[in-house]
């Protein structure tokens, strides 16, 4: 059985999906099994998000950046990136982002 039976791949094949069907152009129709499109995914796969939440910060044991936000266990070292932010955000990054780079520029000069 060719992989995507049942599923997206073999959904836009069926005969009523005539006018939303285009030509596949990428990973293409001959990718039949499980491990080609895996493969595929393993060497053109990205995305466009900005990562966020590697580095929560937090006043708890977990956190790895405090909320003035210097890095725990390493004096001198400030991360001010989405990286730290606790969890992800229900909008684009962006603001947030610069928000945080703001606030940390406030610390850093020593403006509350």
């Amino acid at each position: 059985m060719a992989f995507g039976a049942g599923r997206p791949r073999a959904a836009l094949g069926a005969p009523g999906a005539g006018e939303v069907r285009a030509a596949r152009a990428l990973p293409g129709d001959g990718m039949r099994t499980r491990a080609e499109l895996e493969d595929y995914v393993r060497r053109f796969g990205g995305t466009s998000y900005r990562p966020t939440c590697a580095c929560r910060m937090g006043a708890d044991a977990m956190a790895v950046v405090d909320p003035e936000p210097r890095v725990r266990g390493l004096d001198g070292l400030r991360i001010c990136d989405s990286s730290t932010m606790p969890s992800l955000i229900g909008s684009n990054t962006d603001a947030a982002t610069i928000m945080l780079a703001e606030k940390a520029s406030d610390l850093i000069r020593g403006n509350a």
